[in-house]
């Protein structure tokens, strides 16, 4: 007899239990706990200002869906490129994401509490900071005026921001979803070699 679709999603679901589970789940949990912590791991969740929780749900839902995704994909040789293909990609993004980081991000020290901030900044000046910071880096620019994203908006290029925060958002998430993607992929692979799907 035939089994129903909830029982082969539930199957699908419940083989998440296993090593590629543990890792599309540690590729998630990482995301998560890096835009929490964001001073205490420094190259996870980019830092978004006010809207770093909104992406952060946004990425928990692609996650889920890339998940189900993979649970449609009845092929094993689609699934087996897919996976290849997945990981190959992941290199260049984790690229992309490094340079980024390293482009627009900024991990400003706060002595008076004993703590840091990681920001993301633009990368034009506002003609404000161009007249009162002229030859004072990116650094010193927030130590005097604060990490605060009041601050940042109005130091840089409303569209300097934008597109810096685009650029550091798209490129974690190429890197983070192409391993989900396979480890979910993996899951799939091994429900449909005990015969649950």
């Amino acid at each position: 007899m035939a089994k129903k679709p909830t029982e082969l999603i539930i199957g699908y679901y419940k083989n998440f239990k296993s090593v590629w589970g543990a890792l599309a789940g540690a590729t998630g949990c990482y995301v998560i706990i890096s835009a929490l912590f964001p001073a205490n791991v420094s190259y996870g969740f980019p830092p978004m200002g006010d809207g770093t929780i909104v992406c952060l749900v946004g990425f928990v839902l692609l996650f889920v869906a890339l998940t189900f995704l993979s649970f449609h994909i009845t092929s094993r040789a689609v699934r087996r490129n897919l996976i290849v293909w997945s990981i190959i990609a992941a290199f260049p993004a984790l690229a992309a994401y490094a340079v980024c980081h390293w482009k627009f991000v900024r991990k400003v020290d706060i002595p008076a509490i004993s703590s840091s901030a990681l920001v993301s900044v633009g990368y034009e000046r506002t003609t404000f900071a161009q007249k009162n910071f002229k030859e004072v880096s990116d650094w010193e620019m927030l130590r005097q005026r604060g990490p605060y994203e009041e601050q940042i908006w109005g130091l840089w290029t409303t569209r300097s921001i934008i597109l810096a925060r685009l650029s550091l958002l798209t490129s974690f998430f190429l890197f983070t979803a192409a391993l989900v993607l396979a480890f979910s992929l993996g899951v799939r692979n091994l429900t449909a070699d005990v015969g649950v799907v």
